[in-house]
């Protein structure tokens, strides 16, 4: 069974770049943690929340910290150029990425620049390669003007995919003053441009990770587009992109509540958001996948329910993976497998998974 198409946490590097290359340049870190620790903010950023003088101010980034000459600016532009258009396609791609990102570290380009380069480009690998470059430069990247440059982007821009790169990056953003929110759950809300709409809905996962002050009132608006919204595309990502570690006990349970839902994609994502729930819903999260899978008639959505026991409940899941592995034929295996792994003790997701792998092979020779 496959998911649709369109569930994504973002939008998605060319297929080519990820299965040759292997590692993504789309996004500046692709692996965080669950509950990322907060950042301090830098001082012009502290400056402007706070009210302080600085507020009033170009934010450091959007100018270059020097001027660079104007041979330096030609000779940079020429690199760029030639690198987004080379025939060896990944490797140019990883090259334009941090030739980018150095050049804006040392001036010789600004947030600025990129935003030019980005309005004249359509192909959504390099557009991807110019957001994260720029996301790799936090003074850069997080200065008001780069911000409401790209959110004119996201809600102006007359080309699809520029928008779609544009809500890559506000995803990524420092929210200061709630506009990138607002900006973007009103795309997510009623963009009629499908892809456009999905990206901006796709990205809020993100955004909730970035700014966590902000994440419960975001998993509300989700929850209301997911039960307001007919298609089920969109609804699907709705709920995939709640923020699980951020969510109270009724934001729970209206996640598990999309459990019972009319729709295959839907029940997945739901399965996917409850096995992250934070460690005081465990329980809960356990014992409304127990209940699911005896009633889910599809085996890949039974599968998934399955392994998110395993994630939200560890070794509190053993008495619910003992009780599957007893009434479902298809699940029996997999079950007591995941049992046997938990009652040893292990609790390390990565782990627990590579005794799975090897409990198969052992079984296979």
């Amino acid at each position: 069974m496959k998911r649709s198409g369109l569930l994504v946490i973002g939008a998605g590097v060319a297929a080519l770049v990820l299965l040759v290359a292997g590692v993504a340049i789309g996004r500046a870190q692709t692996a965080r943690p669950a509950t990322p620790p907060r950042k301090p903010l830098p001082p012009a950023a502290h400056a402007h929340a706070t009210g302080g003088a600085c507020s009033a101010h170009v934010p450091e980034g959007w100018e270059s910290k020097r001027e660079p000459t104007a041979h330096e600016r030609t000779a940079a532009g020429g690199r760029l150029d030639s690198l987004a258009n080379a025939p060896d396609r990944v490797k140019r791609l990883n090259e334009l990425q941090e030739t980018l990102a150095q050049q804006l570290a040392d001036g010789t380009a600004t947030a600025a620049q990129v935003v030019e380069l980005m309005k004249s480009e359509r192909d959504p690998s390099v557009l991807e390669v110019y957001v994260a470059a720029l996301q790799q430069n936090p003074a850069q990247a997080n200065a008001l003007e780069t911000i409401r440059a790209f959110r004119d982007l996201a809600e102006a821009s007359p080309v699809p995919e520029l928008r779609r790169a544009a809500l890559q990056f506000l995803g990524g953003a420092w929210d200061r003053d709630g506009q990138v929110r607002a900006t973007v759950l009103r795309l997510a809300k009623e963009e009629t441009d499908g892809a456009v709409r999905h990206s901006a809905l796709a990205c809020l996962k993100e955004y909730s990770v970035k700014n966590q002050d902000a994440a419960v009132a975001v998993n509300a608006e989700l929850i209301a587009i997911a039960r307001g919204t007919h298609a089920d595309e969109f609804r699907a990502q709705a709920v995939l992109s709640i923020a699980p570690r951020e969510a109270d006990e009724s934001a729970a349970r209206e996640i598990a509540s999309f459990l019972q839902d009319r729709s295959l994609d839907v029940r997945m994502s739901a399965a996917d958001a409850m096995g992250d729930l934070r460690a005081d819903h465990r329980a809960f999260a356990v014992a409304q996948l127990d209940a699911a899978i005896a009633r889910e008639p599809d085996a890949g959505v039974r599968a998934a329910m399955l392994l998110n026991i395993v994630k939200a409940g560890r070794a509190d899941a053993v008495a619910a993976l003992d009780r599957i592995a007893e009434r479902d034929a298809v699940l029996k295996q997999d079950a007591a497998d995941y049992a046997q792994i938990l009652r040893r003790g292990e609790s390390d997701l990565a782990r627990v998974m590579d005794e799975k792998a090897r409990l198969e092979t052992s079984r296979s020779k």
